[in-house]
């Protein structure tokens, strides 16, 4: 099951955008948490890495 995210815009308004960024429920995940680390050190090549960074890309084009 993904996970849906929401943040509040930050420019002009109280609505809220939906992300199209999914993360799937993944071990590498977990395997990261366990260690200390996150998934982008922990497993760099891993679906869930490519999960991450498409997030934060996601994130940052929002918050400019």
């Amino acid at each position: 099951m993904a996970l849906v995210i929401t943040v509040a815009q930050q420019k002009g308004g109280a609505g809220k955008t939906t992300l199209a960024t999914v993360l799937g429920n993944r071990a590498a995940f977990a395997s990261s948490f366990a260690l200390g680390s996150s998934v982008l050190e922990a497993a760099p090549r891993s679906a869930a890495a490519a999960e991450m960074t498409a997030l934060a890309a996601e994130i940052t084009m929002l918050t400019g």
